[in-house]
This record gives structure tokens, sequence and C-alpha cells, in this order.
């Protein structure tokens, strides 16, 4: 007999529009949503392309150099844009 135990990987934090930091806390979201999409497009592109999937050190060195997409570099640090990657 198998038991199954789900576990749950999510955090929910309220922060009140009023609360000082609810600027900076929605710019960090949206800078993360940002890049997981576009990480998550690039390695799309390249499995439809080539049928070769793309290695996580190869996707962190052209995040790190995309000028046009610049959310990995305005991540406030380099943990967190490589957290979102993973």
């Amino acid at each position: 007999m198998k038991i199954m135990i789900k576990n749950q990987r999510v955090e929910k934090h309220i922060v009140k529009s009023s609360n000082q930091y609810f600027p900076m806390l929605m710019n960090f979201c949206n800078l993360s949503k940002n890049l997981y999409n576009h990480a998550n497009y690039i390695v799309r592109q390249k499995f439809i392309d080539n049928g070769n999937w793309i290695r996580y050190a190869e996707l962190n060195k052209i995040l790190k150099n995309d000028k046009d997409y610049p959310d990995y570099s305005f991540m406030p640090t380099a943990q967190t844009a490589q957290q979102t990657k993973k």
C-alpha cells in the first residue's frame, strides 16, 4: 500500500498597498515574472529549433549577456535571479 504525501511549496505573504515596501516588492515580482517568461521562451525556442534542451549554465550565460531584456541585471541580487530560473 502506497501513501501519497503532498508537499506544498508555496508561501503567501500579504502586503497591503499602504505598506512602504509595496512598490518595491511589486517591481521585484514583475521583474521575476518577466525573467521567468523570457527564460522559458529561450528554452522552448532552442528545443523547437534544433531539438536540444538548453542547460542551466548556458541559459544563465545567455540571460546575463542579453541587453534587450535587462530583467536579470535589474533583480535585487544575483541569487534571486538564479532562483527564478530554476
